[in-house]
């Protein structure tokens, strides 16, 4: 009797090593970083303006594909949960659409872009980011708003997923082109 008892204790003892690591597994929870950015651009007069397209409209709205801009100073504070922490990157960003609602009153504008962050502090990571913006009067208040996501990240993004909102600012320059500040803020989800 003793040695069935001893075989059935001894059973049990390793089922309960054996399913530990899974308990821990299915109670881990992601890593999640409370983030803010902020960071600057310009159209890139040297950038890849091979896909650049503009379509006038006379009732609709004008549409303007693929214009590269360059920006850098891409300013990320994160919080890890215990403190904040700040990287410090470049930013390259292309306007995939953007619609200009001409015969609106007031000017509206929409349109999306993709922005790269690149951070040489974080192990040469990156983190793309797909962003949808509005402006809802461009000519009396030159700013609007957006939403973004992380579409695909390297180094230490790599897995993760962001998701956040934005503000942009545009300031017309005396060569003609447009100065955007944008800043925004959001949660990268680690798996």
């Amino acid at each position: 009797m003793n040695k069935k008892m001893l075989g059935i204790f001894v059973s049990l003892v390793v089922v309960v090593m054996l399913a530990t690591p899974l308990v821990a597994c299915v109670n881990a929870k992601p890593v999640v970083w409370s983030v803010e950015f902020s960071f600057s651009n310009l159209p890139d007069m040297a950038g890849d303006w091979s896909k650049f397209k503009m379509v006038e409209t006379k009732s609709g709205p004008n549409k303007v594909d693929h214009i590269p801009t360059f920006g850098d100073d891409v300013v990320l504070v994160y919080n890890d949960g215990i403190s904040d922490h700040t990287l410090n990157g470049e930013v390259t960003q292309m306007v995939i659409t953007s619609k200009l609602f001409l015969n609106d009153d007031p000017l509206r504008v929409m349109g999306n872009e993709k922005w790269i962050f690149t951070f040489d502090d974080a192990e040469a990571s990156t983190l793309e980011i797909s962003a949808n913006f509005w402006m809802d009067d461009m000519l009396t208040q030159p700013n609007g708003g957006g939403k973004c996501v992380g579409t695909y990240g390297t180094g230490v993004f790599e897995g993760a997923k962001f998701k956040g909102t934005f503000d942009t600012e545009m300031y017309p320059q005396p060569s003609g082109a447009i100065l955007k500040m944008q800043y925004g803020s959001g949660e990268i989800m680690f798996p």
